[in-house]
């Protein structure tokens, strides 16, 4: 077990090298762990993605853990951009959640950690699921990630 105070586990937009500025601000302040792999179940909601845990749902979706070094000011900010805060209108699309991700082979980490997930808060509807659980995958994204 990985054991850090706050973990974030970024599974769509924010992921590691897809250039958004909230993703290039975990990469510069927090530290990367590694690759790693939450049970649930992937669907593309038009321009960003949302998971729903599920419980031994295989192979799960595939994000990027991140230690917090700031925690308070780093969730804040993620709650904002997920449109989670006490200010926003309820019901709110994502919930934070802690869940058990459970770090791929290879990377700098391993094993199973607890980490923040945001989940969706709603039924996806018509929304598509995405198989394998791989957002930059199915966007076709997956060979520039890897330059990294």
């Amino acid at each position: 077990m990985i054991r850090h105070r706050q973990l974030l586990f970024c599974y769509g937009t924010l992921r590691r090298g897809t250039g958004h500025e909230l993703s290039l601000l975990l990469e510069r302040r927090e530290k990367y762990l590694g690759r790693a792999r939450f049970e649930g179940v992937l669907y593309d909601m038009g321009s960003y993605p949302a998971a729903l845990s599920v419980a031994g749902s295989h192979p799960g979706i595939l994000g990027d853990v991140y230690a917090l070094y700031h925690p308070g000011e780093v969730l804040d900010i993620m709650d904002r951009y997920e449109g989670c805060t006490e200010n926003d209108i309820r019901p709110h699309e994502y919930r934070r959640e802690k869940h058990a991700v459970r770090m791929e082979p290879g990377g700098p980490a391993t094993g199973v950690a607890r980490a923040w997930v945001y989940v969706l808060n709603r039924d996806p509807g018509t929304a598509p699921r995405i198989e394998g659980g791989d957002y930059l995958s199915y966007l076709g994204c997956l060979e520039g990630f890897e330059r990294l």
